[in-house]
Parts: structure tokens; C-alpha cells; sequence
């Protein structure tokens, strides 16, 4: 059966073990930055007006000025 890519798979998903013993780096960024799920540099380009992260910004949380990185870092 197919994975499907959820949260609840994720949740399921074992590491299988060839991948213990693989020798590849991956860089994986799992900090608060990752909780709006929009991206690379988050915290930089919600600050950003033309950028893409400032936008949905506005949209899911309003302005930065009201709810800014630091609040973001609470979730």
C-alpha cells in the first residue's frame, strides 16, 4: 500500500534500516521556523514586504508588527 504524505503517516513511518547505516547528509531544519510550513528563511522574509512569506504572513497571522517571529517561536 502506498504512502500517503500526512502527518499521521509521518507519525507511522519507520526508518527503514539500510537508512542507519547510509553516509548522506541531510540538512533538515525542524525549529520554529518550520511551524508556518512556508518555506526556507521564514524569519527573515516575513520582515520582507515583497517577499512571498510576508504575504502569507499577512494572510495567516496579520501583520508582523501585531505577530512577529517571536510569537511565532511560542507555537
Amino acid at each position: 500500500m502506498p504512502r500517503v504524505p500526512t502527518f499521521d503517516s509521518l507519525r507511522t513511518f519507520e526508518c527503514p534500516d539500510w537508512s542507519r547505516d547510509a553516509k548522506l547528509g541531510i540538512w533538515s531544519h525542524w525549529g520554529a521556523q518550520s511551524v508556518p510550513m512556508y518555506g526556507d528563511c521564514y524569519a527573515r522574509n516575513l520582515y520582507v514586504e515583497d517577499s512571498e512569506q510576508y504575504r502569507y504572513h499577512i494572510r495567516h497571522n496579520g501583520h508582523p508588527s501585531q505577530f512577529g517571529y517571536k510569537d511565532i517561536v511560542q507555537l
